[in-house]
């Protein structure tokens, strides 16, 4: 049986997101974030976190594929 990570709600984090990505009207963004924000986001998004270098993550929520933003 897998174990469950509860991760520290992070609003902060949380609203700083949405508004990189316009409440949900953008669906990839590359964004500066520390390895425990990416990692946070990667947790408790549908999204997929691929780093890029020197801090950079490409941050691609799901369907942005499909709407090609």
């Amino acid at each position: 049986m897998a174990s469950i990570i509860q991760l520290d709600p992070r609003p902060e984090l949380e609203a700083r997101i949405s508004a990189c990505f316009e409440g949900g009207t953008r669906l990839r963004r590359e964004l500066r974030l520390t390895p425990e924000e990416a990692h946070y986001l990667a947790a408790v998004c549908a999204a997929q976190v691929s780093p890029l270098g020197d801090a950079w993550y490409e941050i691609t929520f799901q369907g942005a594929v499909n709407h090609g933003n």
